[in-house]
């Protein structure tokens, strides 16, 4: 029997359409308790493609703030280990300093130089010893090699060049350009005082710039720190559901879930009578 020419189709194309409804309703409403469910706006790509790309790239971003913040918090272990050793050379130095000054007193005799002699020149190999074995990761930091060159820089940032360069640390030659040096007499403590006072200020000024940089990485760590917060709001914002919309959306979608229920329904039902009538 020819159902579309008795008027059929009406009802049969009513119905479809109603189940096309139904069905995208349901899709949008597992999508909606997909978002609530995970508290996110954006699951997948096809969630928002633009708003997922941005938020992708600031979970990127994240990330290597995060990564630079260790960079940071690493070289700044190392630099504080390093200045540690040029404040205990430092004082090994004002110790060695004294015991000359004391040498240069012609109240005293050679016997007695000798025996403070026997202290500054013990004083001097420490200084030696501590630059030498002072390191960090396997890498030395106070004689002028591994990290101590110069050369060494830090990615204190996202992107690249954003790098902070570590000082040059070489307390080692200071302990051999005075390798020699003696106040066994009084002659030779007062030259020595001359030579002391030159290493004094090559540690003061290393210990000074140690201690620029190791400000500096604490700055950068601060401006991380704040980059790392807001651009994780950013990525909350573009990423994440809004709660009570969410809701507002869910009773909606519920809503024409039951009306295109009962639509469908409906036109099942007259369409089924329909057919039911014409075969009759």
């Amino acid at each position: 029997m020819d159902v579309q020419g008795t008027g059929g189709l009406p009802f049969l194309s009513g119905s479809k359409k109603s189940e096309n409804a139904l069905n995208k309703t349901n899709r949008q409403l597992e999508k909606i308790l997909d978002q609530l469910a995970t508290a996110r706006r954006i699951n997948s790509a096809g969630d928002d493609v633009a708003g997922n790309g941005i938020a992708e790239q600031l979970t990127t971003q994240v990330r290597g703030f995060k990564q630079a913040s260790q960079n940071i918090s690493d070289a700044s272990a190392a630099l504080d280990i390093a200045q540690g050793a040029g404040t205990e050379i430092s004082d090994l130095r004002d110790r060695r300093h004294q015991l000359a000054l004391q040498a240069s007193s012609g109240t005293l005799s050679d016997s007695e130089r000798s025996a403070l002699n026997t202290d500054f020149q013990a004083f001097g190999q420490e200084i030696g010893r501590i630059a030498e074995v002072t390191g960090y990761n396997q890498q030395s930091l106070t004689n002028g090699s591994g990290l101590g060159p110069g050369s060494s820089q830090v990615q204190v940032g996202a992107d690249e060049g954003n790098t902070v360069q570590l000082p040059a640390v070489n307390f080692a030659s200071l302990a051999e350009s005075q390798q020699g040096t003696s106040i066994a007499t009084a002659s030779q403590a007062q030259s020595a005082l001359g030579t002391i006072a030159q290493a004094l200020a090559s540690v003061n000024q290393q210990i000074s710039n140690l201690g620029a940089v190791i400000d500096q990485l604490g700055s950068a760590g601060d401006n991380l720190s704040a980059a790392i917060i807001n651009s994780q709001a950013a990525e909350s914002v573009d990423r994440d559901e809004d709660v009570a919309t969410g809701l507002a959306d869910l009773t909606r979608q519920q809503i024409m879930q039951e009306g295109a229920i009962r639509t469908f329904s409906r036109y099942s039902e007259i369409t089924q009578n329909h057919i039911l009538g014409l075969l009759q």
